[in-house]
């Protein structure tokens, strides 16, 4: 009973709600009944009955629409917790560095970055000469160490190191 009444209701409202349907030709007037004809009937002829009046079809309705469910996203994978390796013995020889790539300078480029940190080191030791022992102060000391151990390999580095240094010299200023 309960589809029943579900079917109904949905024909109901399907028909009055949808904006896209056509309208329908009206139905065409029932046909006048017949009297029967009195006509000689002959023993070799069969009188053929009129053919059945044929309920009218249904309007086809559209299916109703069912709302699309999506999954819900699984939680995000918790990263994996990063165990403290092993001590291992002495005796196995660490792993091999890969070498470093680093740009080729030429010897006057050399020489031009030699004289830029020569230059940024003498002003921040300058104005360290003259600064109070800050936080600041010591922060510009450890870049100029840094950068003295940099220049010995690496030419940028230790120039980017003597940049940092300088300016946070004149901060003390």
């Amino acid at each position: 009973m309960k589809r029943f009444a579900a079917v109904v209701s949905l024909l109901l409202l399907g028909a009055s709600c949808n904006p896209f349907r056509r309208a329908k030709p009206p139905a065409p007037p029932p046909a006048p009944a017949q009297r029967p004809v009195s006509q000689p009937v002959d023993q070799d002829v069969i009188p053929i009955p009129p053919p059945p009046e044929l309920p009218a079809p249904e309007p086809k309705l559209p299916p109703a629409e069912m709302p699309q469910v999506t999954p819900p996203k699984p939680p995000p994978a918790k990263p994996a917790r990063k165990t403290q390796p092993k001590a291992q013995p002495q005796a196995q020889a660490p792993a091999a560095e890969l070498p470093q790539l680093r740009p080729v300078l030429t010897a006057e480029e050399q020489r031009q970055l030699h004289q830029l940190i020569d230059a940024r080191l003498a002003r921040a030791r300058a104005a360290l000469a003259k600064a109070p022992d800050s936080a600041t102060a010591r922060q510009v000391r450890t870049f100029i160490a840094q950068c003295e151990e940099a220049r010995k390999t690496d030419l940028l580095r230790a120039a980017s190191l003597a940049e940092r240094a300088d300016l946070l010299a004149q901060q003390l200023r």
